[in-house]
């Protein structure tokens, strides 16, 4: 999967989730930065998206 499809959100520990799309791709990717703001739940029905989540001390739920 190309770094330019990856999405990633900046966890807030709230209950937020975030409707990726394909004008979402590459947020976050390279740099924190640019990932998307409050963001703890990611969720597409979009092909070719790579939604990413980083974590350490909290278990991830992952959906399929």
């Amino acid at each position: 999967m190309p770094l330019e499809s990856w999405v990633s959100g900046e966890q807030s520990h709230q209950t937020n989730v975030h409707v990726v799309t394909s004008q979402d791709k590459g947020k976050g990717a390279a740099e924190y930065g640019t990932s998307l703001k409050k963001t703890d739940g990611l969720i597409t029905d979009h092909k070719g998206i790579l939604c990413t989540a980083f974590f350490a001390d909290c278990v991830p739920n992952l959906f399929l």
